[in-house]
């Protein structure tokens, strides 16, 4: 019971705006999915963003940073292989043209920035005396 408390309890966050601002990818794809069924799968985390605002835990924290690195990582080797092939002088996925290519590096940029700020306002993870005697 008290590791549940510890993970769900509330707890402080510095720069909690973050996770509006982490809000705001989900909700665009979501709404650009509503035509293809991919709303609820991007609603969701929109929405547990929305909670880590109003109610930070360590619990979202950890889930999100996980979420946000992992999609960062994966956009990123994407682009890598994708310039690879550029210079390879192979066709490419995401330089097909101008638009795509700087909407998709625009999404590179946020996720990574959104994977290093989240890890920068990490809660503290100490357990406090007080914590251990509820």
């Amino acid at each position: 019971m008290k590791i549940l408390r510890y993970l769900f309890g509330r707890k402080k966050i510095k720069q909690r705006w973050i996770y509006l601002v982490a809000a705001i990818p989900f909700t665009l794809f979501a709404l650009i999915g509503i035509e293809y069924g991919a709303f609820p799968m991007y609603i969701v985390p929109a929405v547990l963003c929305i909670v880590q605002f109003f109610y930070p835990n360590i619990f979202l924290w950890g889930l999100f940073f996980a979420a946000f690195t992992a999609g960062a990582v994966a956009y990123s080797f994407a682009l890598i292989k994708d310039v690879i092939k550029i210079l390879n002088g192979q066709n490419t996925g995401v330089f097909v043209d101008a638009d795509d290519a700087v909407g998709f590096l625009l999404l590179v940029a946020i996720l990574i920035l959104l994977a290093i700020t989240i890890f920068h306002t990490r809660p503290n993870l100490t357990i406090k005396k007080k914590e251990l005697k509820k």
